[in-house]
């Protein structure tokens, strides 16, 4: 399977909102490689609360990481 280069953003998605701390735990990535997956558009946007406060969508999480493990198969 062809790794994306670009992910969809994922309209309606629900569940819980993370923080980055939360998202850094699932993934397994550092702060820095968050940032720079989403600037090349390879990972979940997160949405904005409040100024300058943002959280993850934790469904859009759990399909980057399916997604993830794909293309490792």
């Amino acid at each position: 399977m062809a790794e994306s280069t670009q992910l969809a953003p994922r309209a309606g998605g629900t569940g819980p909102l993370l923080r980055r701390r939360e998202v850094e735990r699932e993934v397994g990535l550092s702060r820095t490689s968050i940032y720079d997956y989403m600037k090349a558009g390879r990972f979940p946007r997160p949405i904005e609360i409040a100024p300058h406060s943002v959280r993850w969508i934790a469904s859009e999480i759990e399909a980057w990481k399916a997604e993830r493990m794909g293309i490792r198969r």
